[in-house]
């Protein structure tokens, strides 16, 4: 406990904990580009990696696959807005 203590001593002392840990950006339902949404979701892959994960879950769900059908680069807001629906928020 005496550890513990001194850690967070020194953590105050020294400012360590004045910045969060992860930032975090609200996402907002506008015009997107299908790789730029795909990395909204899966922010840790590579952008082509990425959409083939997007286009696979859209194409599971019956509401959403006529989105993979179509041959587009973007989603439009209203595009984005059903997917978030669905999906829910990256």
């Amino acid at each position: 406990m005496e550890k513990f203590e001194s850690v967070c001593n020194f953590a105050s002392e020294n400012k360590l904990n004045q910045y969060p840990a992860m930032i975090q950006h609200e996402f907002k339902i506008r015009f997107y580009g299908r790789t730029e949404l795909a990395q909204e979701y899966f922010p840790n892959m590579h952008p082509i990696a990425a959409w083939a994960k997007l286009k696979l879950w859209l194409s599971i769900n019956p509401d959403l696959c006529y989105l993979t059908k179509q041959k587009q680069r973007s989603f439009t807001s209203a595009q984005v807005e059903e997917i978030v629906k669905i999906l829910g928020e990256p």
